[in-house]
């Protein structure tokens, strides 16, 4: 949410008394980047127990590994209401 918060910041005010819409657009990106993987890696581990990365092979394929908890682990209701919905 940070990073979220972030982005509509910096478009606001910096955009607004600067002339240079580079640098605004270069830290929307970044903060946007930052937290879709904040939210893929970390907040989706820990919240509903998924995750998900990618593996370059020695030939140059790609494999995309998805992973999640036992479903033996119970998991906190309003965690994962937070984590779909938000």
């Amino acid at each position: 949410m940070a990073f979220k918060l972030t982005a509509i910041i910096v478009y606001m005010i910096v955009g607004s008394i600067s002339d240079s819409m580079i640098m605004v657009a270069i830290i929307c990106i970044l903060a946007g980047a930052f937290d879709f993987w904040i939210v893929k890696n970390i907040t989706g581990r820990l919240l509903v127990g998924l995750r998900w990365r990618s593996e370059i092979k020695e030939d140059g394929t790609e494999k995309w590994h998805f992973e999640s908890y036992d479903q033996k682990i119970k998991l906190n209701s309003f965690d994962k209401t937070i984590f779909w919905f938000s």
